[in-house]
């Protein structure tokens, strides 16, 4: 499950009381699954931009179909990319909406190692992880992510990237624009990819 803490446990008991105990039993329909986790508060680049000019903080607008091969070139290059795309993800697991996204190649220490992988390329490279987390990026599912490792791959050769909730230590995942903005601030990532907005760390004030 997405939401795997303690608030998932009590939220799959109380759906499962409700399935067992209902009169008549309740026959759930075949597309009533979750899709997407990412039901949580959602941005457009306009208000991201509203947000960052108010405070006079440097930022590049980018086009739509540039933010997939930006990010990855990005990672391709060593950077630790903080991504907020759609709707805040649903419990504590990142699933590129609010996620951290860095080279697997590498051997930095700063982020968890969680992987995500393009789904068709799973058999291939989910082989030997030494029990890293995983989470398989569906294109119908997330379509961002998707097309950040899509692009990875082609740079690089590698379907998979390191993904790891966007988060200062012991703090929740980050919601909004200034949550990922104060983040990038309190810690090493190189930048951060709002929608369509890509804010550098070393151009801000109080870098």
């Amino acid at each position: 499950a997405v939401a795997s803490g303690n608030a998932g446990s009590a939220l799959g008991a109380a759906m499962a009381a409700w399935q067992l105990e209902s009169i008549p039993p309740r026959t759930p329909a075949e597309n009533h699954t979750i899709q997407s986790a990412a039901l949580g508060p959602a941005y457009t680049s306009a208000e991201i931009r509203e947000f960052l000019d108010r405070f006079d903080l440097p930022y590049e607008p980018l086009g739509a179909l540039s933010v997939a091969p930006m990010v990855a070139g990005l990672v391709a290059d060593g950077k630790l990319v903080g991504l907020l795309q759609g709707g805040m993800e649903f419990g504590p697991r990142a699933v590129g909406h609010r996620s951290i996204l860095g080279d697997p190649r590498g051997q930095d220490t700063t982020i968890p190692r969680a992987y995500a992988v393009l789904r068709e390329r799973t058999e291939d490279w989910l082989k030997g992880n030494g029990g890293a987390s995983h989470l398989l990026v569906d294109e119908r599912v997330h379509p961002v992510l998707h097309a950040i490792l899509s692009a990875f791959e082609r740079v690089t050769g590698v379907p998979v990237i390191v993904n790891a909730p966007f988060s200062f230590a012991g703090e929740p995942i980050v919601c909004s624009p200034i949550d990922a903005y104060r983040c990038m601030m309190r810690t090493e990532l190189d930048c951060i990819v709002m929608e369509n907005v890509l804010v550098w760390r070393r151009e801000q004030p109080a870098a």
